[in-house]
């Protein structure tokens, strides 16, 4: 057993130099400029003094909690409309409710600049009109929310279809009307799930980059991301200090979140005793299902049917904002495919990017966690994953950049050049994914089976490949799809990381509509593609896993 110890320990000191070191690099590097630079702090932290600093720290606050508030104007009334009526179709809208979670944002993002920009944009020029105008605080926060919305849902989905429904029960049978259940039973008992939700919410909107810098900069709406990026762009020491210390606040508040909300969960408590399963009673909506039916349609046609059709239009327009038949051609699909040549470029790069890092991730996760069954052992390091998974994509970018760089200066070589440094991000982002799906499947192998191999004299590794790796196949095939859909169509980090000849299909995106394509239809074509492949790869996953991954 000591080289399958030795496999372990080295895995587990990659998770830290993924998870752990980067983070722990910043805050020295960042601590020990300030207090060997010779200079007072009060001139070190001046341009916190700046007004677009102080804006930016603003906007931010308000965007995200403007956002996790409309998440949970939209979720709460959906799931229990689901969940807890007799709403006809309740799977269906299921599905379409959570499409949106398929979508990166910042193709949603575009999405809204094609249908409400205020110059060109579809439903202006379909009413004639120029007073939608999507470059606003209120369009910032609907785009966001029209997205990120779908983490709360689901999290409240899962919460209502796993508790106990027996004391609901209880209250209706003691006389208590729809809202007192809801109020007194239903939701404190779901009210760590609803936390969790809307914490990831919150930092999904602190986190965000492509919707800020899309949306928001043109209307003079600047977050510490966008603030972020403009700093490391500008390629001055002084503005990459000031990039580190904002990446350090941005951590150090995301920590603070984490542990508000720990605190929060830790002095309620939530237990429930069940015996009998009981199936939970649903209100009848009479006279008001075909208004709810009503409802949910216009949502998911405002939210999603109507931004993607705006991509269509825009894909196929020769003009952007005419909607005339003579307007309509093939063009730009044919620019993208054909004239293009950063397009096959940066799709190498993406598909190359997201399976090595998948496959890794996959490998990776089932090692620890089946060492973890095996030897009945347990580790802190687990949880790193979960740090880096939470940490907004551009405080990690940046660890990363300055990790690279010094790992760079230590050994005398340069490691920015190639595809090491976007796997290291991609790694340190989505293992949690791959960690916690074969987690889950790696429990639910009694470990009898794994003590009969050992009786029988077989090594740890011959354990894992004959006996473990073939019962877990449908979880690892999960975990590998379930980390290259985001690896693929990332954007956050890859912006700030990319380098020449290094474009991948989100950087390529965001050039398009942001700098290299002034008619819009390059990134409209672009967009579709990348919509449509992440479709049919949750649909491979449904059936591959029999409908248990995947939306």
């Amino acid at each position: 057993m000591k080289s399958s110890k030795i496999l372990y320990y080295f895995l587990i000191g990659m998770v830290i130099v993924l998870c752990a070191l980067p983070f722990a690099n910043i805050a020295f590097v960042t601590l020990k400029r300030i207090t060997f630079s010779g200079q007072p702090l009060e001139q070190s932290f001046r341009f916190f003094k700046y007004a677009s600093t102080l804006s930016a720290f603003k906007n931010t606050f308000l965007v995200s909690f403007y956002v996790g508030l409309l998440s949970s104007i939209f979720a709460i009334p959906m799931s229990l409309l689901i969940m807890r009526t007799d709403l006809k179709h309740k799977s269906k809208w299921r599905t379409t409710l959570l499409l949106p979670y398929l979508v990166p944002p910042y193709i949603g993002a575009i999405a809204w600049v094609f249908l409400a920009n205020p110059t060109n944009g579809v439903l202006n020029g379909m009413f004639e009109t120029s007073w939608l105008n999507i470059y606003t605080f209120i369009g910032l926060v609907w785009v966001e929310s029209a997205f990120l919305y779908t983490f709360l849902l689901l999290s409240l989905l899962n919460a209502l279809e796993a508790m106990d429904p027996s004391l609901e029960e209880s209250a209706r049978v003691c006389g208590a009307n729809w809202f007192q259940v809801f109020r007194h039973i239903t939701f404190p008992i779901i009210f760590p799930s609803f936390m969790g939700g809307f914490l990831f919410v919150l930092l999904s909107s602190w986190a965000s980059f492509g919707v800020p810098a899309l949306i928001g900069n043109p209307g003079g709406i600047y977050l510490i991301t966008t603030k972020i990026y403009s700093l490391t762009k500008m390629g001055t020491i002084n503005g990459m200090f000031q990039s580190w210390t904002l990446s350090l606040i941005l951590l150090f508040l995301a920590f603070l979140v984490i542990l508000a909300n720990n605190f929060i969960l830790r002095n309620k408590k939530y237990s429930l005793l069940s015996g009998k399963s009981v199936i939970p009673t649903v209100y009848k909506l009479g006279k008001w299902q075909k208004p709810a039916q009503l409802i949910l349609f216009i949502f998911i046609l405002i939210i999603f049917l109507m931004p993607l059709s705006a991509i269509l239009i825009s894909a196929l327009s020769k003009v952007q904002g005419v909607l005339t038949w003579e307007n309509m051609g093939l063009q730009n699909i044919k620019k993208l495919f054909f004239e293009i040549d950063e397009f096959y470029r940066s799709l190498k790069n993406s598909f190359f990017l997201a399976f090595c890092t998948a496959m890794i991730a996959m490998v990776v996760s089932l090692i620890i966690n089946f060492y973890h069954k095996f030897f009945s052992k347990k580790s802190f390091v687990t949880s790193l994953p979960i740090l880096s998974f939470t940490v907004p994509s551009t405080v990690l970018a940046i660890a990363m950049l300055l990790l690279f760089y010094n790992l760079s200066s230590f050994f005398k070589t340069n490691l920015h050049m190639g595809y090491l440094i976007f796997i290291a991000c991609y790694l340190s982002k989505y293992f949690h994914l791959a960690m916690k799906t074969s987690m889950d499947s790696v429990n639910q192998v009694h470990i009898s089976l794994f003590e009969a191999g050992q009786v029988c004299g077989a090594s740890f590794f011959s354990i894992f490949r004959l006996i473990a790796f073939p019962m877990l196949k449908a979880s690892a095939m999960a975990s590998v799809f379930l980390v290259f859909m985001p690896a693929l169509s990332e954007l956050t980090m890859s912006i700030l990381i990319t380098g020449p000849n290094m474009e991948t299909l989100g950087t390529l995106l965001f050039q398009l509509q942001e700098y290299g394509d002034a008619s819009g239809g390059g990134a409209a074509v672009l967009s579709l593609f990348i919509i449509v492949f992440i479709l049919i790869l949750n649909f491979t996953l449904k059936k591959l896993s029999n409908g248990k991954y995947g939306f």
